[in-house]
């Protein structure tokens, strides 16, 4: 979220700034957090994102694009509600094919 490298966790600055809150915690290692935590939220991120799009109704589909710095063509498919809540729903790279309409519309479809 402020785009601070998990490597942070094993920071020795890091770690007493966490002692220093709570004695007794033992932060994760950086290879736990990168892998097992952050795939158990996502999971739990998804299953509760499939659950409100069950129910949802008028919802709105959203695309953008841009170029990474890599010089790929990323594609980014976003759901609006009614209440203004945006859900990235995927990343597609079309890096790989020619960006017409009808491949626009092939890659909408697939939603």
């Amino acid at each position: 979220m402020c785009g601070l490298p998990f490597s942070i966790i094993e920071n020795p600055w890091f770690i007493n700034i966490l002692k220093s809150l709570r004695s007794s915690y033992t932060p994760p290692t950086r290879e736990y957090l990168a892998n097992t935590l952050l795939n158990e939220e996502v999971i739990k991120i998804n299953w509760e994102t499939e659950e409100y799009l069950q129910t949802a109704d008028n919802l709105t589909l959203g695309l953008d694009s841009w170029t990474n710095p890599q010089g790929a063509s990323i594609y980014n498919f976003l759901i609006m509600t009614p209440d203004h809540k945006k859900i990235l729903y995927a990343l597609r790279d079309l890096s790989h094919v020619s960006h017409t309409a009808d491949l626009l519309f092939d890659e909408i479809e697939k939603f």
